[in-house]
């Protein structure tokens, strides 16, 4: 049974060069899209923008040596107490950033869809210059404490381990590190998402004439909170499992076989959090979508000599589609009467 676990466990880690490849394209991809015109004009893209460079650091320092190290069994932080503890603080820091970055995009569109203008007023580019470095920094300070208490120690089998030899200190940093990005993060992620749909509810009930730019902008405000609503539960199904049973690792001694074995899987599970967030914007944001297909219909011609074959079947039915989708929008109206006045309001279908 441990042999089977064991076997089951590498075998996983073997995908992890994949991990690596996609997980940097799709970072970099994401931070060049979310640099366009159109989308950098959001403060929740300042915010992805940098979710995307630390799920890169992520994916290029912390998957890359747990890699090595499960699969060949070349620790590269085991060999200095220095490294050691660096590799953990990162990974904790990182971990905390990314976690804290997916807060404020949910608390920035709760502000972006308020009809309060002082709460719109925070869902602005400029508010981001301030914000982002204070998460930063905030995440980086909190874990200061971790070089000094990870030890390398060595194992009967001759291996050495980094790790904690407090378990005090060790159970106190896994419950503060899993209250912080499990518990505390889930609820607020869960309590401005449900505010943000709330304000959009309310919305829609509202009467009002839009201009085309306006609601151009109210439609990339809603692919926002869109991106935001997915990448939220992608998160909660991909780390908090790999969370919990870390914490609940920690309070066990000596660690079981199963247990050893269900914290690595989901460490594994955890890694596409870092990976797969390009794809997933793709596939439920058409205005990421086609910024995509314009990015690779770019790439394309300096690669072939100007060759239109993306443009010519995906652009163009984009903006098709697009066409079609706006005609319906502006051209059918509702008549709607005011119960207070009687008076008629020809209002765009929204």
């Amino acid at each position: 049974m441990a042999v089977d676990l064991s076997l089951i466990s590498v075998t996983l880690y073997h995908l992890c060069p994949i991990l690596i490849v996609f997980g940097t394209l799709g970072n970099l991809i994401n931070i060049r899209i979310f640099l366009t015109k159109e989308l950098r004009q959001h403060s929740c893209s300042m915010y992805f923008i940098f979710e995307s460079a630390a799920s890169l650091l992520y994916v290029w320092l912390i998957i890359t040596i747990r890699y090595f190290a499960e699969v060949y069994q070349m620790s590269f932080f085991v060999y200095t107490t220095q490294s050691c503890g660096f590799y953990y603080y990162s990974a904790y820091a990182i971990r905390q950033l990314c976690s804290s970055l997916y807060v404020l995009v949910s608390v920035d569109r709760y502000f972006s869809s308020s009809s309060n203008v002082r709460f719109r007023q925070f869902s602005e580019v400029k508010t981001t210059r301030y914000t982002i470095p204070i998460v930063i920094l905030t995440a980086f300070l909190m874990y200061l404490y971790l070089p000094a208490y990870y030890k390398l120690s060595r194992t009967p089998s001759g291996t050495f381990v980094c790790s904690i030899p407090d378990s005090a200190i060790n159970q106190f940093t896994l419950m503060f590190f899993t209250t912080l990005t499990v518990i505390l993060t889930t609820l607020l992620l869960l309590v401005f998402n449900v505010l943000t749909l709330k304000n959009i509810r309310r919305h829609r009930h509202q009467l009002h004439v839009t201009t085309n730019n306006l609601s151009l902008h109210r439609r990339r405000d809603r692919q926002m909170i869109k991106i935001m609503l997915y990448q939220t539960f992608l998160y909660l199904c991909l780390c908090l499992p790999q969370l919990l049973v870390g914490t609940y690792a920690s309070f066990i001694t000596p660690l079981t076989i199963t247990i050893a074995f269900f914290a690595k899987l989901f460490l594994f599970v955890s890694f596409l959090n870092y990976v797969c967030r390009c794809f997933v914007n793709t596939t439920v944001a058409p205005m990421y979508r086609h910024a995509l297909f314009k990015l690779l219909n770019r790439w394309w011609k300096k690669l072939f000599c100007d060759s239109t074959l993306i443009e010519r079947y995906f652009l163009v039915q984009q903006h098709q589609q697009r066409t079609q989708f706006t005609q319906t929008r502006i051209n059918p109206t509702k008549r709607i009467f005011s119960a207070t006045s009687g008076v008629q309001v020809r209002t765009i279908v929204e």
